[in-house]
């Protein structure tokens, strides 16, 4: 039986997606708060091949709630600290063994500098961090991650519109993880238009690739050694009152060994 690979929705839910955002003032503090809801009912196998889950396994639907907590401290000038930790739910219904899985699924800590900036709104910045998988055991039924830490290296370009009607960013990361699967480098573009008496509206694009690729065909609850995914998503931030509210769409384009997904997310932040 082809292989539906559970885990890779974790992709977008699981770790972070590295867009970077401009360093704090010193001395500032953020506090965000997300929250996530995918399903999908079709996957796209290793040849990128779109086909209903059930036809492929007893199950019908994989459905997936995240929450994220990140802190981001300005700890010097141009220089920021990232804290964030990530929860999840998720399923695979359809069947009297449906499984399921909870808990937290990661930790990841970086440092986020500011390397150069102009008066004509260019900012070119890098992070460096380190995710640590919580909950992760390779070897269960459904499993959220894979037991080894995982180093990360962002470098990011930015350039604001002036005065004040928007931006574009792109970064361009790499993963390197201490054992199996196979390390990842990634790419996130966004356009970002500030339309008045509504808000900032965010297109973005983000790919991920192995460095490797495979033939394998995983089963069912597998974790697979290669995958990659390309997400379009698009979003509103609104300021009311010291709030930033977000509200956005995200869906799968293209990709491999994953989930066809698509879903809402939610968001909070606030600074003192």
């Amino acid at each position: 039986m082809n292989a539906i690979k559970c885990f890779l929705c974790g992709l977008v839910l699981c770790a972070p997606l590295w867009a970077l955002e401009p360093t704090l003032p010193p001395g500032r503090i953020q506090f965000k708060l997300d929250f996530s809801l995918f399903d999908a009912d079709e996957y796209l196998d290793r040849r990128k091949i779109k086909t209903p889950i059930s036809t492929l396994s007893p199950y019908d639907e994989f459905e997936a709630r995240e929450g994220k907590f990140t802190v981001n401290y300005g700890w010097g000038e141009g220089i920021t600290l990232v804290s964030e930790t990530t929860w999840r739910d998720q399923e695979l219904s359809g069947a009297a063994d449906s499984p399921t899985a909870s808990g937290v699924t990661g930790v990841y800590l970086a440092m986020r500098q500011t390397l150069s900036g102009t008066r004509d709104g260019t900012r070119f910045m890098a992070e460096t961090g380190v995710w640590y998988p919580v909950e992760a055991d390779q070897d269960e039924a459904f499993a959220f991650e894979y037991e080894a830490l995982n180093w990360v290296f962002v470098a990011s370009y930015n350039q604001d519109f002036f005065p004040t009607s928007g931006g574009f960013e792109m970064d361009l990361g790499y993963r390197f993880r201490n054992e199996a699967p196979d390390d990842e480098y990634f790419f996130d573009t966004a356009l970002r238009l500030n339309v008045p008496l509504i808000g900032s509206l965010r297109v973005h694009y983000h790919v991920v690739e192995s460095k490797d690729r495979t033939t394998t065909d995983y089963p069912v609850t597998a974790y697979p050694l290669d995958r990659g995914s390309q997400i379009l998503g698009l979003s509103l931030e609104r300021k009311i009152g010291r709030l930033d509210v977000r509200v956005g769409y995200e869906t799968t384009v293209a990709g491999r060994n994953q989930f066809d997904h698509s879903g809402l997310k939610f968001g909070l932040s606030w600074m003192r």
